[in-house]
């Protein structure tokens, strides 16, 4: 499951051993959370976030960069207030 760390790097990843008949159940927990979460920040966020638009081919990274330029701006005007 992934690559081999190398000496002192630091990982994302939390490693846990699972017995096999618990298995499903921390998959289960485990998406249930990310989920939940996930529906949380994006309850969370006021009418003046912005949302990235995606759409295919190369058109995908303008307009992420687009959005990244934008998030800055209103990153700013709430340091400001």
């Amino acid at each position: 499951m992934g690559r081999k760390k190398k000496f002192g790097e630091e990982s994302d990843f939390v490693s846990v051993r699972v017995p096999k008949s618990k298995r499903k159940e921390y998959r289960t927990a485990i998406k249930s959370f990310v989920e939940n979460k996930f529906a949380k920040e994006t309850n969370s966020k006021n009418k003046n976030s912005v949302t990235p638009i995606i759409k295919k081919g190369s058109d995908k990274f303008r307009k992420f960069e687009e959005f990244v330029e934008q998030t800055e701006k209103l990153k700013k005007k709430k340091e400001k207030n």
